[in-house]
């Protein structure tokens, strides 16, 4: 069984050029970020002796590893999208953004949840995305509460999985864009480094969104194996 849990200010229809199949389950971090209410929505929706491969977006990335981490006897394996362990610079650690500009959306998000949500998705995508971008926007995710966003922006701000990583004895597909504005690229290359069974595809030129923007290439060398298989 497959488990898909997208990013943040996103919902579980951006699965939906993937093309899964049936045996899929969503997990919507804007609903809730915390760890409980995804083992409880697993408990609840995924049969006792199926083992879950997981996809995880962004924000989804960082609940993905969590899952793993607490729940190895659920986990087969991880397929990271333009995540992270850690979404902020941290001493010793630059493969984040500055925290000032998570606090910078924060407020933005306060004073006009629409357009500063508008403005995060086309940051999502490069220049030469611009088409793909235009696209996206016109069918844009239903708009989450601001409160939810907020702690969706909490959680980034505060989570760090990076001791994490040396213990998750499983599998791990890493799939990042090179010119990533959100989750840098070296966020991913340090994933690779510091999970002991990582794997790194880096697609040069790509944003935030490589299931999106290299959408013909993502199903064929990610989601047809999976999901077919």
């Amino acid at each position: 069984m497959i488990l898909l849990i997208n990013g943040w200010a996103a919902d579980p229809s951006i699965w939906e050029t993937v093309q899964p199949s049936e045996a899929c389950l969503y997990y919507d971090v804007n609903q809730s970020s915390k760890q409980s209410d995804l083992l409880t929505n697993i408990k609840q929706n995924c049969p006792p002796q199926e083992k879950l491969t997981v996809i995880g977006w962004s924000m989804g990335g960082l609940l993905a590893l969590e899952l793993a981490a607490s729940c190895p006897e659920k986990v087969r394996d991880l397929i990271l999208i333009s995540s992270t362990a850690c979404f902020v610079q941290k001493e010793n650690y630059t493969a984040g953004l500055p925290r000032a500009i998570v606090h910078q959306l924060k407020r933005r998000i306060k004073r006009d949840t629409l357009n500063a949500r508008r403005d995060f998705f086309q940051q999502m995508f490069t220049p030469a995305e611009k088409e793909v971008c235009t696209k996206f926007l016109q069918q844009e995710p239903a708009l989450q509460e601001t409160s939810s966003l907020l702690s969706g922006l909490d959680y980034l701000e505060t989570c760090d999985l990076r001791p994490l990583l040396p213990k998750l004895q499983l599998p791990v597909q890493i799939l990042h864009g090179s010119d990533d504005a959100i989750c840098p690229v070296t966020a991913g290359r340090y994933l690779a480094q510091h999970l002991p069974q990582a794997k790194l595809l880096e697609l040069p030129g790509c944003g935030h969104v490589p299931f999106l923007a290299r959408k013909e290439y993502c199903q064929e060398h990610i989601f047809r194996r999976i999901f077919h298989d």
